[in-house]
């Protein structure tokens, strides 16, 4: 069984198609595709219901949920080995995709009764941010249905408006987002003592070196997928690679970013996740 880890626009659902192709079984209820994903999000709907369900216990949601304001009982991890035991009963190779379950990797999902293999795949967090923004923008001039000005030339220059006065708050809570997001898996390789468990892979290497990550979780971990090559699959362009601008909010808060970013990177060169050689 493997959960595939990330944030938010990092690539989990290019990886989770992929995998798919190449047997890993990934759900019957996907999450269906919309704006930033045209091909879909291939998120399993049991598990995001469950954790969405959790936020909303909470009072949290995505951008703001941190695991040590989520209150987790033994109600909520029965549930979640619930989950795992419909889904084994299928008798698939078979694994999941959520970004939330970054969020509850420490307080459910590494306390469940079920052996889990981590494949976490890292973006750069400069990338991910300005995929996030930009996903943020074309969906704001994308939904004027949910407006009620009618007048596009107006709706224009009030979504315009708001990007201007918003632009430094939208991109903090971004930034907060991945803050608390990745310091979870940071915090879940620190603590969990077996490595082989783990692996952490470069999306951008991942396009070009797919064959050799297959054949290292088939090796590692006992699984046996198909050899499909990732290349064959993505799309020129697919991701955008620039960076976003940030001099303008808090540094505080981008330092921050960036030392986990290294953190994070540098479990991609660590020789307990390097891909066997074929």
């Amino acid at each position: 069984m493997i959960a595939i880890l990330g944030m938010h626009r990092s690539g989990t659902s290019l990886i989770t198609s992929w995998l798919q192709d190449c047997g890993l079984h990934v759900g019957d209820r996907l999450l269906e595709a919309n704006i930033g994903n045209d091909n879909g999000h291939f998120e399993d709907l049991d598990f995001l219901s469950f954790h969405e369900g959790l936020f909303l216990k909470n009072s949290l949601n995505h951008l703001n949920a941190k695991s040590d304001k989520i209150l987790i009982d033994d109600i909520d991890i029965s549930l979640a080995n619930e989950i795992i035991k419909n889904k084994l009963e299928d008798k698939y190779i078979f694994g999941w995709k959520d970004p939330r379950t970054c969020i509850f990797l420490n307080n459910i999902w590494s306390k469940v009764d079920y052996d889990i293999h981590y494949l976490f795949i890292y973006r750069s967090f400069g990338q991910i941010i300005n995929s996030l923004y930009n996903r943020h923008i074309k969906k704001l001039f994308t939904d004027y249905k949910y407006q009620l000005i009618s007048n596009s030339i107006i709706k224009k220059l009030k979504n315009n408006l708001y990007i201007k006065l918003n632009r430094k708050s939208i991109l903090e809570d971004f930034c907060t987002m991945y803050i608390n997001y990745m310091e979870e898996i940071l915090k879940f390789y620190d603590s969990n003592g077996d490595k082989n468990k783990f692996m952490a892979v470069n999306i951008n290497s991942a396009i070009i070196n797919s064959l050799n990550i297959i054949n290292t979780i088939n090796n590692n971990w006992s699984i046996s997928l198909k050899s499909l090559d990732l290349g064959l699959k993505f799309k020129e362009n697919q991701f955008n690679t620039t960076n976003i601008n940030l001099k303008d909010i808090d540094r505080r808060i981008v330092e921050k970013c960036r030392l986990i970013d290294k953190k994070l990177y540098d479990l991609t060169i660590n020789k307990n996740n390097q891909p066997v050689n074929e």
